[in-house]
């Protein structure tokens, strides 16, 4: 992410707990008191209900005392990304005896993880989808490992609402190491899934999502 947000306020509480997620996350970020003047190449302010009429910018997100600070996070996230013209959310699956998983957006790498089963891969597939709404959502798994990705795409297309594409990506030179692919966590199986993400695939036509 290119833009910045702000975190802006006096809250020990709060500033922890928006500042643990976006960490947690990778999105770079900088503090500032709600009176601050807000830098010009911020693009969304997260604050808190009660110090929001002291911040002075268009675009603000609030957490209540009682709020998700996941889903408040997620919203600050969508409204930066849409202003720098990203509008897709895509996520690689790296399948096997351990699944790999990235989640881009653009073509920035958003968080990575690893995963020993299928279960665990496909909530944290959920998981990340809901928690970014964005217009166009692209699941892209890849096709080395056959048994496991035809379970996997099954899965997915009985799991996933029909506005999700699904691609199978050939994984031909995704071990390779890349300058991007170098810093993520999670170890060979997360790297290839970044690499499966940035690849586009051949779009798998959806079964009984279809008749939803």
């Amino acid at each position: 992410m290119k833009r910045k947000i702000a975190v802006a306020t006096v809250s020990g509480k709060a500033y922890y707990l928006i500042v643990r997620e976006l960490e947690k996350l990778k999105v770079p970020f900088i503090s500032l008191r709600p009176w601050d003047a807000v830098p010009t190449e911020v693009d969304v302010v997260i604050t808190t209900e009660k110090e929001r009429d002291m911040v002075n910018h268009p675009t603000i997100v609030t957490l209540s005392e009682e709020g998700d600070v996941s889903e408040a996070v997620g919203k600050a996230v969508k409204l930066a990304m849409e202003k720098e013209g990203e509008d897709a959310v895509v996520l690689g699956v790296d399948p096997g005896k351990t699944y790999g998983l990235a989640l881009l957006v653009g073509r920035e790498v958003y968080e990575t993880s690893t995963h020993s089963t299928l279960g665990g891969v496909l909530r944290a597939i959920l998981k990340a989808l809901n928690a970014l709404p964005f217009p166009k959502k692209i699941v892209r798994v890849g096709g080395g490992a056959q048994p496991y990705t035809d379970e996997l795409i099954k899965s997915l297309d009985d799991l996933l609402p029909r506005n999700v594409t699904i691609e199978v990506v050939n994984e031909e030179g995704t071990t390779k190491k890349i300058k991007d692919v170098e810093k993520v966590g999670g170890g060979k199986d997360a790297s290839s899934a970044v690499m499966i993400a940035m690849r586009k695939g051949k779009v798998c036509a959806r079964g009984k999502a279809g008749e939803r």
